[in-house]
């Protein structure tokens, strides 16, 4: 019985009064986890004389609790088991015994294929078997309507074919061996309604019984299709249904194909299409998932001849199709199957994991065996047969194709460049000869040097440019050479063939001659990657130079561009060469770029400025003007947020290649910055990445800092970003600003970069750290600890290091990093530094430090410093660490003193482990002093930012001080303040530090014998 309250609820949903509707969809969620809400939601899907409208809402609501409450459990919400059986009764019991409207069907059939895979195979094992016999049952409630059993037995097979889809999927054990079962058992009586729904059909398209016929066997088929492809073993003979339904497959394709080629405009025409597409499908899933037994069967060659009929039947209406009408009416996505099917057969791809011949192929057997296909079918006449056929049939470029070249030459680049195999005749067909020329390379490599000796002979050139035919075919020729040239190798002359007709090809006038330069730039690009001369190439940049040229149309210039890039972006590429066209091809690629109104086109221009830049290297520098001039005006006037940072990206290229001399170009550079940095500029989220990686670069190469640069420092202080990428390329801004002057960078915005930097110190310090701590280095080797010492107290940064070392549960590599940068800072400011951690403050807790301004006491700070100590792995880290704790023992605190043993050990060790002369320098000090590790995609090993670094390194007290003599002037002043004199002192040492360490330590130290 139907609940009032609930189907007035639903009837509220299905109103289309938004303030009735949102106040019936909250209470339909508030009733989600009510017990017996799906239950009730099933009494409404039942009840004939409901709304249909409202019916499939409710089907729709219990479709979406399903996922969360549809489960085998107990716990409070779930979907009980009895409801869950209901729902399933409540199912069949509709499709099988009531005609339902369309919306409706559909709903109810799609859940029942939800529901069928959630309980296949455990729950509802036999779930196909009780849609069949529903289909074959006629309810006596319909007995006298014919109309009505012909509707539910739609539905029902409708039902049929998209539960064997879902549970086809299921992967695990249990549910393939059983689903392999249902296939065995069902299979006969699928292929039976199939051949039954053909049988009735009429012999000619548009009788009355049509529709019924056609689309019942479209459904058996599609179920059909599932069983067979993934209900047969790999590791037994199917059954003899299969092979029975297989050998009179290709005979009913052939049946439906004359069927629609007699009536290819009849309204059942299009069910009839559809049908037959799915026999393809079932074709090349079973070439897909079974090779050895598609190849190795007769069938498979009748399907071959078939297809092979397909191909050379509509092959000759491609090149006449002149009209949309025209295309549309071709059957394109049967053309694409066949010419799929022929291409696997050919390609006779190697076996893997996802075939499910896989685990029965023969060891050692990497590809199926095809010799009866191979005897049979790719003989020598065919396959040259075939290839003729592609090239003068389906490579071609078509009167429509001409068209759309002329009136939307913008678009018809872009989708000529990006169409897909999937969608475009023309781009499979491409694929299917490329296969047939890896495979028959001995065969057709003959038949392709004798059309480029016909070529280079030169007779028809001309007529090429005046006779549309004649560029269609020239077109398609040329076309299949630029997409077999890896397969061709070394086979043909290509040094010859570019510079005798190619190139001088390029220059001959005609009516047509812009579609042949098109194709000739494009084939240029193709042979970027063969083996040429170097006087070829020099030859072919001049022959670009013109083709790019404002006198040219506007695809040529497009392809010319492409090519160009393709040609510098080439291990075979010298600057020299290219030098005395680079100023007139860059004017012709601003004019092109003035020309065009595609930010997809004008993305390709852009990038191909960006290579130029990049190949060129410092030789770019006479057009620098120029490149920046055009990059800016663009940049300057274009709204296109990713065209925006193509262009910054050309700049990052420029910049590089420039080198120091990219100094001139801050202050052009500087309203980029600005323009895409700055939080208040629209799309600065999309824009400042590749805005920073500019900045970043421009500040590597600058031999100085100039004002426009500082100028624009505001703009990174403007940003509070603590997780994501900007935030990494803001540390190493400040940290190429430091390396110019730390101190004026202290001085101006030390403050709020330290206040920056504290917000880091958390757990989670993978990206940021290495910059975070290069920076801090810099400023505490650099600047006067007078200058940082208040902004870092008053930042909390200092607080924060200190806290993030104690934390014992921190990660111990970033906190030895961190520890690091705390032992530069007491070599460099030891009074500040140990005022911030005194003797009488009790150490407090991780938490409480965090939340306090107190920072704990050296003696806690030592201790865990001493313990992480081994995880510095680096030579001069180590050094640095030593030196530090020297220091600190030096201030002769009496908490300092006290660590004396620990720091004898550790000090002994190290001098025992690395040998410095009376300098302090080993080699070892310097193996590890590269830059940090940015995030930076353009760094390069000789810029000016790492002479900087490396400056930074040779100033390091780690390089100009000795260990030991450091130890020897700690040990003596500490001698020389105690109490009681030298002799007391010695007497302490000896009574505080282990004798056979302290021996070893002032051998070590002051080049003495250890005393026995």
């Amino acid at each position: 019985m139907v609940a009032p309250v609930l189907l007035e609820c639903l009837t509220q949903a299905a109103s289309q009064d938004p303030v009735r509707l949102q106040a019936a969809e909250e209470q339909l969620k508030a009733w989600k986890t009510q017990p017996n809400y799906y239950r009730a939601l099933a009494d409404v899907v039942r009840a004939s004389q409901v709304d249909p409208v409202v019916r499939t809402l409710a089907i729709i609501q219990i479709k979406n609790g399903i996922d969360r409450y549809w489960r085998r459990s107990t716990a409070p919400g779930m979907i009980p088991a009895s409801d869950q059986q209901y729902i399933r009764e409540t199912l069949l019991g509709i499709l099988g015994h009531e005609p339902l409207a369309p919306l409706l069907t559909r709903q109810a059939t799609r859940l029942l294929a939800l529901v069928a895979r959630k309980d296949f195979s455990l729950v509802w094992p036999d779930v196909v078997e009780q849609l069949l016999a529903l289909y074959q049952g006629i309810p006596e409630a319909l007995a006298g309507n014919p109309d009505a059993v012909v509707a539910v037995r739609l539905q029902t097979m409708d039902a049929v074919a998209r539960t064997i889809k879902n549970i086809s999927s299921k992967s695990l054990g249990r549910d393939r061996i059983k689903f392999e079962q249902v296939a065995t058992a069902t299979l006969p009586a699928l292929v039976d309604i199939y051949e039954g729904a053909l049988a009735a059909a009429p012999s000619t398209l548009g009788q009355s019984a049509a529709p019924t016929s056609w689309s019942l066997a479209l459904f058996a088929v599609k179920g059909i299709r599932r069983l067979v492809v993934h209900g047969i073993s790999a590791k037994t003979s199917p059954a003899p249904a299969v092979e029975t339904f297989l050998a009179k497959l290709v005979p009913h394709m052939r049946q439906l194909y004359a069927l629609y080629r007699a009536a290819p405009d009849t309204p059942d025409s299009a069910l009839v299409y559809r049908l037959l597409r799915v026999d393809y499908k079932l074709l090349l899933d079973l070439h897909q998932h079974h090779p050895d037994r598609f190849l190795q069967s007769d069938w498979s060659l009748a399907a071959l001849e078939f297809a092979w009929e397909i191909i050379s039947e509509l092959g000759p209406r491609i090149p006449r199709v002149s009209t949309p009408d025209d295309a549309e009416a071709l059957p394109t996505e049967l053309i694409i199957q066949t010419l799929t099917l022929f291409q696997r057969v050919v390609d006779n791809p190697q076996l893997t994991v996802r075939s499910r011949a896989y685990d029965s192929a023969q060891d050692g057997a990497t590809r199926p065996d095809d010799r009866l296909v191979a005897t049979r079918v790719l003989t020598e006449p065919f396959v040259a047969h075939f290839a003729e056929t592609l090239l003068h049939q389906y490579l071609i470029l078509t009167p429509l194709d001409l068209q759309r070249w002329t009136d939307e030459p913008e678009t018809w680049f872009e989708e000529e460049r990006n169409e897909q195999s999937d969608v475009s005749i023309r781009a499979r067909a491409r694929s299917v000869f490329v296969g047939l020329v890896a495979r028959f390379r001995t065969w057709l490599l003959p038949i392709l040097q004798r059309r480029l000796n016909a070529s280079l002979e030169g007779g028809d050139a001309v007529k090429a440019n005046t006779v549309s035919t004649d560029v269609q075919a020239t077109d398609a020729f040329y076309a299949s050479v630029g997409i077999a040239v890896y397969e061709l190798g070394n086979a043909i002359d290509f040094d010859r063939w570019l510079t005798t007709r190619l190139l001088p090809e390029t220059q001959t006038p005609g009516p047509y001659a812009c579609v042949l330069r098109w194709r000739i730039a494009w084939l240029i690009g193709q042979l970027s990657e063969t083996q040429l001369a170097r006087e070829t190439r020099v030859e072919v940049y001049a022959a670009l130079a013109r083709l790019t040229g404002p006198d040219q149309h506007l695809l040529v210039r497009l392809s010319g561009a492409a090519t160009l890039r393709a040609w510098l972006d080439n291990l075979e590429f010298y600057p020299h060469d290219f030098t005395p066209y680079l100023e007139p091809i860059l004017q012709h690629l601003g004019h092109l770029l003035e020309g065009l109104e595609e930010p997809a086109a004008q993305k390709e221009v852009v990038r191909c400025l960006a290579i130029v830049a990049e190949r060129m290297e410092s030789a770019v520098a006479p057009a620098a003007t120029a490149f920046v001039h055009l990059l800016y005006s663009l940049w300057d006037r274009c709204q296109e947020t990713l065209l925006r940072n193509e262009i910054v990206v050309a700049l990052v290229h420029l910049v590089i290649s420039l080198g120091p001399l990219s100094v001139e170009l801050h202050r052009v550079l500087l309203p980029i910055l600005q323009r895409s940095i700055d939080p208040a500029v629209p799309d600065h989220d999309l824009l400042q990445v590749d805005a920073f990686d500019l900045w970043m670069v421009t500040l590597r190469q600058a031999p100085l800092l100039t004002p426009a640069m500082l100028e624009a420092l505001p703009l990174a202080l403007a940003h509070n970003h603590y997780e994501d990428e900007v935030a990494v390329q803001q540390l190493d801004v400040y940290l190429q600003v430091a390396l110019f002057d730390p101190t004026a960078l202290v001085q101006t915005h030390g403050a709020a970069i330290f206040r920056f930097l504290s917000q880091f110190i958390s757990p989670d310090l993978e990206r940021t750290l290495p910059l975070l701590c290069a920076l801090l280095h810099v400023v505490f080797q650099r600047v006067d600890p007078t200058i940082f010492a208040p902004m870092l107290l008053d930042s909390g940064l200092l607080t924060s290091l200190v806290n993030y070392v104690l934390d014992t549960d921190g990660i111990r590599p970033n906190q030895v990093m961190i520890s690091g940068v705390l032992s530069r800072l007491f070599i460099h400011a030891p009074e500040f530094v140990l005022a911030q951690l005194p003797v009488e403050t009790p150490a407090p807790s991780l938490d409480t430090a965090l939340e306090s301004s107190l920072a704990p006491t050296l003696t806690t700070y030592i201790t865990r410093w001493i313990d992480i100590y081994d995880g510095a792995y680096d030579a001069r880290a180590r050094k640095l660490e030593i030196l530090a704790m020297v220091t600190v023992f030096r201030s002769c605190r009496p908490d300092a003193v006290q660590q004396l043993p620990a720091f004898a050990a550790l000090w002994s060790s190290f001098l025992s482990e690395f040998h410095e002369n009376v300098d302090g320098y080993v080699p070892a000090y310097y193996k590890d002093t590269n830059p940090p590790d940015s995030e930076l995609r353009y760094a390069s090993d000789c810029d000016a930012f790492t002479g900087r670094w490396s400056k930074l390194i040779d100033d390091d007290i780690t390089l100009r001080v000795s260990t030991a003599a450091a130890i020897r002037d700690a040990l003596g002043h500490a001698e020389g303040v105690f109490n009681g004199g030298p002799a007391e002192f010695q007497a302490w040492l000896r009574s505080t530090v282990d004798p056979t360490i302290l021996d070893e330590l002032l051998h070590l130290v002051f080049n003495t014998a250890p005393a026995t």
